[in-house]
């Protein structure tokens, strides 16, 4: 399947991923720096940044493992093949 401008729309899923994933290592990055020029304890840095990161890695796998999975197309080929 195609969409109209002949990208493939896994295309598209790879590059939203791709750029969720460099977001996701900028604000690991820039979080602690900011929390340390705010003046945060290292210790706090540290609790912060990780409650942050835990955060994100669940919301992601969260929705992965309870939303129900789709039918494959491959059903509604077979039905058509047998009218």
């Amino acid at each position: 399947m195609m969409s109209l401008r002949g990208t493939h729309p896994a295309t598209y899923l790879l590059a939203a991923r791709a750029l969720r994933d460099f977001a996701d290592g900028f604000v690991a990055i820039l979080l602690p720096v900011y929390l340390i020029a705010l003046g945060f304890s290292p210790l706090q840095v540290g609790v912060i940044a990780t409650a942050s990161l835990f955060g994100s890695a669940l919301l992601t796998i969260l929705p992965g493992c309870s939303l129900p999975r789709r039918k494959r197309p491959e059903a509604d080929v077979n039905e058509r093949e047998e009218k």
